[in-house]
This record gives structure tokens, sequence and C-alpha cells, in this order.
């Protein structure tokens, strides 16, 4: 089991070589089956191939134009709805006190990872 982890590295260079739908399928599906709070599963992927799309993920991604290079980007978006159905209260973000957005941004980077 420690072999995965000691061998875990972060990639900053891809090839363009494309990503086949089939890839994809499996990859989201991989995250799919990831445990969350209640199988809440309170995730959203966003499959992103057009180039002018990915470099604007990348730009506001602190300017990570290394993030360029890549030939799709699956974004994750959690969604507090998944928590509270008719959440209907100010844009959350990390700073936010409400425990169901900790659990929410808990449960995706199960998910991602």
């Amino acid at each position: 089991m420690l072999k995965p982890i000691l061998d875990r590295r972060s990639i900053r260079k891809y090839t363009s070589q494309p990503v086949s739908d089939a890839e994809i399928e499996q990859i989201l599906e991989a995250a799919r089956l990831a445990p969350s709070g209640n199988n809440s599963q309170p995730w959203r992927f966003l499959v992103v191939r057009a180039a002018e799309r990915r470099a604007a993920i990348a730009e506001v991604s602190h300017r990570q134009a290394w993030m360029n290079t890549a030939p799709v980007h699956i974004v994750c978006v959690g969604d507090i709805r998944c928590r509270i159905p008719d959440y209907a209260g100010p844009p959350l973000d990390d700073d936010s006190p409400l425990p169901e957005l900790k659990k929410v941004i808990r449960d995706a980077a199960i998910g991602i990872e």
C-alpha cells in the first residue's frame, strides 16, 4: 500500500496526445466511486477540451501556464446543494463558516484524489 504513495509525483509537462472519451469516462467513473458522506457525491466534473477555455482556467488558477500543455482539463466543482438542497445564501468560498461547506470540500477532495 505504501508503494503508490512513495511513487506519487506531480506532473507539470504533458504531451499533446489526445485523451480519448473512453479514458475520460474511466477517470470519471473512478471519481464517482469515491466515498462521500451519506453518498451525497457533492461533485460535478466538467471536461474541458477547448484551448481557449483551458487557458482561461489556467489564468484563474493563479496563472499556472504549465496547465496549458495538457490536452484536456477535468474541473471539479463542489455542489453545496447536495448537502443543503434549497441553499440560496451568499456565494461560498473556503473562508465561509458553514460546516456543510467543509463537508462538500472534503468529499470533493476525496473524489479528485
